[in-house]
Parts: C-alpha cells; structure tokens; sequence
C-alpha cells in the first residue's frame, strides 16, 4: 500500500514538472528577439535559426565604409568668456583724486578712468619745465655770443688789411729813405764833396728810423692774423656753447618726459573699448601699488571655449563646423567654425583634453560689417585689425530661430554645449556604433571568416554613439599588431548577445547608414 502510494506521488511530481517547463518553453517562443537599432536604413532583427530549422544561427551583416557623406561629432560642455579681460591697477601709491567709471559704464580706449594724486611727481614735471626753460635762456645767450664773435671775427679779418696797408707804406718810406741815404753818401764819399757829412748822417738816421717802422708793421700784420685766429677760435667756441645749450635742452626735455611718464602711471586707462565688470575703489580711497582699480572687459567680440577628448583632437581643424547652444537662450543654436585650438592635451588639470576657442562678434550681421569697414579703413601707423588676437578674425554667429536682422547679445559666463562636426573624412572607414559588442568589458566586434563568427578585438578610436573609427587588433607571434579596417572585413550587425566565437553562421549582407 504505501508503495502505491509513493508512485502516485511520483507520477504527480513528474506530470506538474512537464507542465511547468511547458509553460515556461510557451513564454520563452512569445517573446521577441534583442534587436540592433543603430541604423535606420535596414531592420536589425534576425531569426535565432534559418528558415529550414538546421539550428545554423542567421544574422545581418555589414561591410566597413569610407563614405565622403559620413560625419561624426563630438560634444562637450562650453562657456562664454570676454575677447579681452583687463585688471587695471594702481602703479603709483596715493589717494584716489577722481574717479567716474561704474559697473557696466561703457569705455573708449585710452579713456581717462580714474586719476591718483601724486603731488610729489608733479612737482617734478614742474621743476623739469622750469629746467628746459632755464636751458632755452641760456641759448639764447649762447647764441648772442655767436655773433659778438662773428663780429670779432669780421674786425680782425678789417684789421689784417689795415695793418698790410701800413705795411706797404712802411716799406715805401724804407724804400725812399735807403735810396736817399744812398745817393747822399756817395756825394759825401765822391771827389767832389756835394754834401756834409751831416747831412749823410740824418739821411741815415732818417733810414733806419723807416727800417724799424717797416719792422714794426711787419708785426703788425702778424700779430692781426693771431687776432683773426683768436677770433675765429673763439666763434668756434661759441658755436660749440650753442649745441651744447641744445644738447641740454634736449635732456632736459627727456627728464620731463620721464617725470611725465612717472606722471602717467597715476591715470587709470583703459587700452580697448569695452565696459567696466568690477570697480574696486572710491575717492579719497588710498591705494598701494598693485591693488586694483577696474576690471575691463571687451564684449564686442566672445569667445566660447571647450575642451575636446584626446581621441577627437586629431580632426579639429580651423574649417570645423560647430554648432553651440547655450543654456540662456534655449531654441537658438548658434553655427560657426573653429577660430583656433591648442595644439596640446598637456592641461593643468591632467584631463588630457585639448583646448578649442571660437570667437563670435557679439551683434547683429550689419553691425559686424561695420565692424570690418572700421578696421579696414585704418591708416599709418596703425592696420587693420591690429589690436586682435594674431590670425583669429572672429566670425559673425548665425543663430537659428531668430528674426532677419537681430541677434541675442551673448554674456560671459554663459554655459551651453558646443558640438563639433567633422566633414570631409578622407581614407577613413567607419563602422556603425552598434556594431561594437561591449558586454565582455573589452569592446569587439564578431568577424564573419569562413562562414563562422570570429571575435576580434577593437580600440574605439572615436565614437560618437552613431559612427565609431576603430583599429582591429590582431595577435601575432611577434606582438599586438593594431590596423584599420579596408572595407573588406565582414561585421556581425544583429543578434549580437546570441553569437559566440567559433559559431556556424547564416549571413545576410545589409547596406547601412548612420542613424539619425
């Protein structure tokens, strides 16, 4: 009896088991296969066997392509900040004399902004012009003596033909004198006696007296040639005191200048136009070197900047494509291009990212042509466009969803996102991002060889969740080989949480294209 018993019970456990695993097998059969849905140009799904019920799993496949239409992005956090950020600080130590410049007051450069009293470097400017007037005088003086020695100068050159006039008369009455002397000592001396001897003898006396005048007028003429050298020497003199007066003058003038220069670090001015962001002093406040006045920003033109990870840095370019939207002004994308970019992941914070900036006008399209005609139209010795960042011409925005003509005026400290898109992919085969297994923690991808599934691992070189550029790495007797794909390699597209390695498979080759 108890026997009988016990098999009743086994057969009841038996039947309620069968019936379990029955349901459970129902169920199983009405729930729908894990689809792939990376792209909308075909369907993912794929029966788990083929139509003849071999067990041979049948799956959709794709082929790598180098597609010219084909565009990826990257999008990453950005901010708006000022073209130009400028502390302006104290330079000298004093009390503020004057200050009129508020928070958000607009300002032109070279704008007086505010002005320290230093009492003790004006005085110096003062005592410098007093110097350059004292300076002016004396050249004045210098200058009169120039001509009291030209005038010298022209005496004794009158007194050199003077003295040779009395020259010329000396040596005449020497001349007469000898011949009368002569003539009347022959007559004394002759057989008949003519003359006395006394009479020779004044004639003699009377010639020597006219050999010494003409002696004397010999050094006359000498002595007013030295008059004239004098003369000159001291016109020469003169004309040397006159640049030196001038050379003083001269130093004087760039003693003022210093004393001025010193002057001018007590004016607080602003080198651009822009508006001030922070005051930071009153009057009467007193102010040490190096504390700050103002913080000047210039708005007209913004720049928006971001980092990009490492593995996009490569594709950016000064032709990139950017599209920002900026958290303030939902519905209004903002279209640009890359004005410049860091060529560096070496960062402060080690985040291995590179730097992208953009500068944006900050107004309207007309405003931004007039903005241009005023550059061009700059002459000597200023060009156009000196006063900008080398080779960063900022852009005039294009936003999306305003009206023809306006445009929304972008604030640093904006935060949005900025998207860049990259173009013109060259020699480049991308895969869709739903291709990629990732379940094993390594990403992969099933290659299709010999009608089986072959698992190959991938390194994701850019994937932005609809296209990835990847290497396929390959393991050789000589090391870890990394390649990009040809375009040849057949990709397992669907049913990948159902394939494993080394697997049978039935293919169906699908054309792609990235999902929206």
């Amino acid at each position: 009896m108890r026997l009988f018993k016990r098999k009743i019970i086994w057969w009841t456990g038996s039947a309620v088991t069968v019936v379990v695993g029955a349901i459970i097998a129902l169920i199983a059969a009405q729930q729908p296969a894990q689809r792939l849905h990376a792209s909308p140009a075909h369907d993912n799904n794929a029966a788990a066997q083929d139509e003849g019920g071999s067990g041979t799993l049948t799956v959709k496949t794709i082929f790598p392509k180098c597609d010219p239409a084909f565009s990826f992005s990257v999008q990453e956090p950005a901010t708006v900040t000022a073209y130009y950020v400028s502390e302006l600080d104290a330079q000298v130590a004093g009390q503020v004399e004057r200050i009129r410049k508020a928070e958000g007051s607009p300002v032109k450069a070279g704008e007086l902004l505010a002005k320290i009293a230093v009492p003790d470097l004006d005085q110096e400017v003062i005592l410098k012009e007093a110097t350059i007037k004292q300076r002016q005088e004396e050249l004045d003086v210098a200058r009169k003596n120039v001509k009291i020695a030209e005038a010298a100068k022209t005496v004794a050159e009158n007194n050199i033909e003077v003295e040779k006039a009395g020259e010329d008369a000396a040596k005449a009455m020497e001349n007469y004198r000898g011949k009368l002397y002569r003539r009347l000592q022959r007559l004394v001396e002759g057989p008949v006696p003519g003359a006395t001897g006394q009479v020779a003898e004044e004639a003699e006396l009377a010639y020597l007296a006219a050999l010494a005048d003409l002696h004397r007028a010999n050094n006359a003429v000498i002595k007013a040639k030295s008059g004239m050298l004098e003369a000159q020497a001291k016109l020469d003199a003169a004309n040397a005191d006159v640049k030196l007066k001038q050379s003083l003058i001269r130093v004087a003038e760039q003693d003022k200048k210093k004393a001025e220069a010193a002057v001018s670090y007590s004016e607080i001015r602003s080198l651009f136009d822009g508006k001030v962001k922070r005051r930071h002093a009153d009057p009467g406040s007193f102010l040490r070197v190096g504390e700050p006045v103002f913080t000047v920003e210039r708005t007209d033109i913004v720049t928006v900047t971001m980092k990009v990870p490492d593995t996009f840095a490569p594709y950016v370019n000064e032709n990139t494509d950017t599209i920002i939207e900026m958290s303030e002004l939902p519905g209004q994308p903002i279209h640009a291009k890359v004005t410049r970019q860091v060529p560096s992941l070496e960062t402060k914070t080690n985040d291995h990212t590179m730097l992208v900036l953009v500068d944006l006008y900050n107004g309207t399209e007309k405003e931004y042509e007039e903005f241009l005609a005023r550059e061009n139209a700059k002459k000597p010795p200023r060009t156009p466009f000196d006063d900008l960042k080398e080779n960063s011409l900022p852009v005039a925005p294009k936003f999306m969803g305003t009206k023809p003509g306006e445009a929304p005026h972008l604030l640093p400290g904006y935060y949005g996102q900025m998207r860049l898109v990259f173009n013109k992919l060259p020699n480049i085969f991308l895969i869709p991002s739903d291709a990629i297994d990732r379940s094993g923690g390594t990403p992969s991808i099933f290659l299709v060889k010999d009608g089986k599934a072959r698992r190959a691992e991938i390194e994701v070189n850019v994937d932005d969740q609809k296209l990835a550029n990847v290497k396929i790495v390959e393991r050789t007797a000589t090391g870890e080989v990394k390649r990009a794909p040809t375009g040849k390699e057949e990709i397992v597209y669907s049913n990948l949480n159902e394939v494993s390695e080394g697997e049978p498979l039935n293919t169906i080759p699908v054309d792609w294209m990235p999902r929206d």
